[in-house]
């Protein structure tokens, strides 16, 4: 099991081989694949609202739509799609002095504008398609109703949670080497994310400009005020909490594993020189001996 599990140092320096990859695409490609993963996310929030506005007991409803909701962030981490709120551990790179932060900002901008135009192509597809039910239109009215009416307090503390738990799926993910199994986590722990209710910068839109659309009581100002704020703490969450814990941990081990391999010379040494007085004793014992039986 041990083998199928890359060690902390691995995952990290895998998050920063991938950042500086991301770092060589062009504007094109980013804003192609974050323009996919924008709507891959909107396939999740689609089967949410479906499987929530079927069942009467909302606890239930809400349940199989956050089983369901993983599907987009799957799909993005299986078919290559730049997200912005997990692209946030490119800050990896930066501690480790391997890519300047001006770069890591200028990929972060345009992915997440290419994210939020795949929302509203998704947003329109799914609004003026007439898949919506009169239950689903209600719910997701309602949810973007409150989320534009959140103090400014709520919006960063519940994003920075957010993207604290999306991190650490996609994290984990990371550290499994089989596809299977990172499926597998990472569905469990965006599930949690899902019924967690927290703001997601990405998902937000969905839910905001699908429900603008609708005709819901919002206004684009209010979009963006929320938007705004969730995309502050989503980057706090990722970048500095769990990014930046990750690295103290390295350093950690690093300052460890050097304090220990400078000791180890010293002990060398002790032995060495416990051995060296032990054969200079043997020798004189061994003269002692051969000149007695000489007399």
């Amino acid at each position: 099991m041990a083998g199928d599990i890359k060690s902390l140092k691995e995952t990290s320096n895998y998050i920063v081989s991938t950042g500086k990859k991301r770092l060589e695409k062009s504007i094109f490609s980013l804003l192609l694949q974050g323009m996919l993963a924008g709507i891959f996310i909107g396939f999740g929030a689609i089967g949410y609202y479906k499987l929530a506005s079927l069942s009467a007991d909302p606890g239930l409803g809400a349940f199989l739509g956050s089983a369901i909701f993983p599907v987009g962030i799957i799909a993005i981490l299986m078919l290559g799609g730049e997200l912005f709120t997990s692209n946030t551990m490119m800050m990896m790179g930066v501690y480790n002095k391997e890519y300047r932060l001006r770069k890591v900002v200028k990929v972060l901008a345009i992915v997440l504008a290419a994210n939020l135009l795949g929302m509203i192509v998704i947003s329109s597809l799914s609004s003026l398609s007439g898949i919506f039910t009169q239950a689903m239109t209600a719910k997701i009215i309602h949810t973007a109703e409150v989320k534009t009416s959140l103090s400014v307090t709520n919006l960063i503390f519940s994003a920075i949670l957010c993207n604290i738990i999306v991190c650490t799926g996609v994290w984990t993910a990371y550290t499994m080497k089989h596809a299977g199994v990172k499926i597998l986590v990472l569905w469990f722990i965006i599930t949690v994310f899902a019924l967690s209710g927290t703001e997601h910068v990405v998902a937000n839109a969905y839910y905001m400009f699908t429900a603008y659309m609708l005709g819901a009581d919002i206004t684009l100002s209010g979009i963006g005020y929320n938007l705004a704020f969730v995309t502050i703490g989503n980057l706090i969450g990722g970048a500095v909490v769990v990014t930046g814990i990750n690295k103290l941990i390295l350093m950690n081990k690093s300052s460890v594993a050097h304090t220990n391999s400078a000791s180890a010379p010293r002990d060398k040494d002790a032995v060495y020189a416990r051995t060296s007085n032990l054969s200079k004793d043997n020798v004189i014992v061994y003269k002692a001996t051969d000149k007695k039986n000489k007399h």
